[in-house]
């Protein structure tokens, strides 16, 4: 399942295959997302992909249509960067830990293991970053020169 920013929950409908998942942020209905169902095969297997819609409380964001998603985590991210507008590109997580590069701010993130939780909106869009993930994980970080060799065992 795709890392939802802080605040943010994804609700399970009764019915998995045929129900609305709905995205909130601080409890505020967002966007709800189903399978849109192309087949049903022997057994129950269904086969369809993932459609959102933005719901009434989402504000300037709804209405809105997304569709095309083969994969569950993938339409989650999608949503998520297209209604997460306080989330950071690479861009801005670099600049907020100063690195040179945005290449050695990925390799920051993937050491302090801070994931992305979205992607921004269309097919090219740029993993997007919660920012309290970003500083709590710098904030735990030992810091410069820090040895971790010269541990001992009391």
């Amino acid at each position: 399942m795709t890392d939802l920013p802080n605040g943010w929950t994804l609700t399970e409908p009764e019915d998995r295959t045929y129900g609305t998942y709905v995205l909130r942020e601080n409890n505020a209905p967002m966007a709800g997302i189903r399978l849109r169902v192309t087949s049903v095969f022997t057994g129950g297997a269904v086969t369809g992909r993932w459609e959102w819609s933005g719901l009434s409380g989402a504000g300037e964001m709804a209405p809105w249509k997304e569709s095309g998603f083969d994969e569950f985590d993938d339409a989650v991210a999608a949503a998520v960067g297209r209604l997460g507008t306080g989330l950071w590109t690479i861009e801005q997580v670099a600049a907020y830990l100063g690195a040179s590069s945005t290449g050695s701010a990925r390799k920051t993130l993937h050491r302090l293991a801070v994931k992305p939780v979205a992607r921004g909106a269309g097919r090219t869009g740029s993993n997007l970053y919660d920012p309290a993930h970003v500083r709590e994980a710098r904030d735990a970080a030992p810091g410069q020169g820090h040895r971790t060799d010269l541990k001992t065992d009391d």
